[in-house]
């Protein structure tokens, strides 16, 4: 007797992870916690309805996408977390107890799915470390395929290149770590510092050539015509690397239901995002009073140093959702900079915060 039966089983989830939204009020990084913190984190954004990539990206899918998604009866889900892909299947128990899904509709060797991300947040670039310049002809590109690690879809970041010209924010390995460039510079070693976790978004990841037939046939193959996207995900469902492939060599999905469980994990890929970074600038228009400067001085000389008669922080600061404190206990509590307004000044990024009689310099 057969007792496969016909489902829809989750192919494979996209998370967009992004710092800004992540980073806890002690200004810990997302990605300096464990894997338990950071669940337990993004489950309780979730909950709250604090975390929503849907309010930044929007998904795009041409004639050629849809087309393979009507004929493989696949369903693409947005969701708070990014996307999933989910197909028909024909369950199939095995000897061991587990469950294995075969494809409804078999694909063919080559099959591959893009998805195109379109920024609907018109201060994502503001919040993001990405690249601020969009004018010219790349934009960014992820993918399964190639030279990749762990579980992300972005391209390993580069060594540093003493040749190369970096902008604040950038990232590059040396000394066996990744780094993020304090200010913009020509691969000066002194002008970075490290930062937590792996597998970011990076300069790496921006290759795609708009001008190239490539992504000409994919743009005009839209019923309405797109404007320049942000980036592109490439989707192939078998790889020459197994641990990033969605259809095994047998041609099963390479979710699978273990045995003694009742729930099938699918396959899961990320793109994380730092949250973008800027000297924080304190200024007051009619000039600090003199208990201010003594304050500041006496109070925040640790994070703080003078420019003129401007505080600023001796090291710039990722924007956060969450209100974040700096300093030790007893330090003087400062307002956060704000993602609106961003300045380029001599290789540096800022963002001003004024104090008036609205804004009051703190007691």
């Amino acid at each position: 007797m057969d007792t496969r039966t016909t489902e829809y089983k989750v192919l494979c989830e996209v998370h967009f992870l992004h710092d800004y939204y992540l980073i806890d009020s002690s200004y810990k990084s997302f990605f300096a916690q464990n894997k338990e913190q950071q669940q337990l984190l993004l489950n309780r954004k979730l909950q709250a309805g604090k975390y929503d990539m849907r309010r930044n990206f929007e998904l795009l899918l041409n004639k050629e996408a849809l087309e393979l998604i009507k004929n493989h009866k696949i369903r693409l889900m947005p969701s708070p977390l990014g996307f999933s892909i989910a197909i028909e299947v024909k369950s199939e128990p095995q000897p061991d107890g587990s469950i294995r899904y075969r494809p409804a509709i078999s694909f063919a060797e080559n099959a591959e799915l893009y998805v195109g991300l379109n920024i609907v947040n018109p201060l994502f670039s503001n919040i993001s470390s990405v690249e601020l310049h969009q004018s010219d002809k790349y934009i960014y590109s992820f993918s399964n395929t190639g030279s990749r690690s762990e579980n992300t879809l972005s391209s390993p970041i580069s060594n540093l290149d003493t040749n190369q010209f970096y902008r604040i924010g950038d990232l590059a390995q040396f000394g066996g770590t990744i780094q993020q460039a304090l200010e913009d510079n020509r691969g000066d070693f002194t002008k970075w510092i490290p930062v937590s976790g792996s597998g970011f978004v990076n300069g790496a990841d921006r290759v795609l050539d708009t001008t190239t037939p490539f992504f000409q046939d994919w743009s005009l193959g839209f019923f309405i015509p797109k404007s320049k996207p942000f980036g592109i995900i490439h989707l192939k469902f078998q790889t020459d690397n197994p641990d990033f492939s969605l259809i095994t060599s047998d041609g099963y999905l390479v979710t699978r239901r273990p045995p003694g469980t009742n729930r099938a994990n699918p396959k899961r890929f990320e793109l994380r995002f730092l949250s973008r970074w800027a000297y924080w600038r304190y200024t007051k228009k009619e000039g600090f009073l003199q208990s201010e400067i003594d304050a500041i001085n006496n109070r925040a000389a640790t994070f703080l140093e003078w420019q003129g008669n401007k505080a600023v922080t001796r090291n710039p600061r990722y924007f956060a959702q969450s209100l974040t404190f700096f300093g030790a206990p007893g330090d003087i509590h400062l307002p956060n900079a704000q993602p609106e307004s961003l300045r380029q000044e001599g290789g540096r990024l800022y963002s001003d915060i004024a104090f008036n009689a609205i804004n009051a310099f703190p007691k």
